[in-house]
């Protein structure tokens, strides 16, 4: 279990549409963050409610592959209200403040990454 004060009590919005990642990652996080809420979702789209609800206590674990342009600004807003961002996969050419975690990934680079 990880200790990290900051993430105690966040709201981890797991955005993935492949079920297999999605739940590999709900796991990991539940395992480390047994206090915390983990929410999946298959697109970025149906996560937009819950997020701008409270962007202050979720930190967001999205697909890299669903990421477009026009979600960027989205984003962008969400982090400035004091969302956390994690990409899974390569990104290129998006400016939001975040972390990036590489697939294939380890229950270890999820963890590393929001340490």
């Amino acid at each position: 279990m990880i200790t990290d004060q900051s993430l105690v009590g966040r709201t981890f919005i797991v955005i993935e549409p492949d079920p297999i990642v999605s739940m590999d990652l709900a796991g990991t996080l539940k395992s480390a963050f047994p206090e915390s809420r983990v929410n999946l979702f298959q697109l970025l789209t149906e996560a937009k409610k819950q997020i701008s609800t409270s962007p202050k206590t979720a930190c967001i674990l999205v697909s890299s592959s669903l990421v477009s342009s026009s979600m960027t600004e989205m984003l962008r807003d969400w982090v400035a209200l004091g969302a956390r961002l994690v990409f899974v996969g390569d990104i290129n050419d998006v400016d939001v403040p975040s972390d990036v975690v590489q697939k294939p990934f380890t229950t270890q680079m999820i963890l590393s990454v929001l340490a």
